[in-house]
């Protein structure tokens, strides 16, 4: 039996396939002109920065970083840093050469708790860094901490150093680091780039 394109039918198969071909030709279309360019984005957050690679680098991952200001000079005095490694998400604190490394630092998240200690694992080109294991633990301390928290650590004078961060920013700045890691390392995303 030949195919009727003059009947009801044989117009709603034909209509329907054009519709098909139209909108799959139109999404490649919009993604080969409209398609935003493949470049690393920095978005700010108040004190806190999230930096994400392009969407190329699949092996790479987003970040989310605070300079730590002297309160009189506003110069630099460390870098918190926090992202992905092969071995899970890491918080790394560099600090300047001219600190102990003996007594490593502390995390304090409240003037009366017992500070959480960290030992140096090296000092290089950039400073003095620990390396700290990023869990669900340490995320939930920064997101509910009530007031500054402090790196605790002692000077080359052996003095100690409570060095307050901000958290201004971090709970919306955490959570697009969040959604961007999970989109980036999506098996949807994968699929799809």
């Amino acid at each position: 039996m030949p195919f009727d394109l003059n009947s009801t039918t044989g117009k709603a198969v034909l209509g329907t396939a054009l519709l098909v071909l139209g909108l799959i030709l139109g999404w490649f279309l919009h993604r080969a002109i409209f398609a935003p360019a493949d470049v690393p984005t920095l978005m700010v957050y108040d004190d806190w920065r999230v930096g994400c690679p392009g969407s190329k680098e699949k092996d790479m991952h987003c970040s989310i970083t605070q300079d730590v200001l002297e309160a009189k000079s506003h110069s630099e005095i460390a870098q918190i840093a926090i992202n992905r490694t092969d071995k899970g998400a890491v918080m790394t604190v560099v600090l300047p050469y001219n600190v102990l490394l003996e007594p490593g630092i502390g995390l304090s998240f409240a003037a009366n708790d017992k500070p959480d200690i960290y030992k140096f694992d090296i000092c290089d080109g950039v400073g003095c860094i620990v390396r700290i294991p990023f869990d669900d633990k340490l995320a939930r301390k920064l997101l509910t901490a009530k007031e500054a928290p402090r790196i605790l650590f002692a000077g080359m004078d052996n003095k100690p150093v409570g060095l307050p961060f901000s958290l201004k920013g971090f709970r919306a700045a955490y959570a697009v680091y969040t959604s961007a890691e999970a989109r980036r390392h999506s098996w949807f995303r994968r699929l799809w780039s």
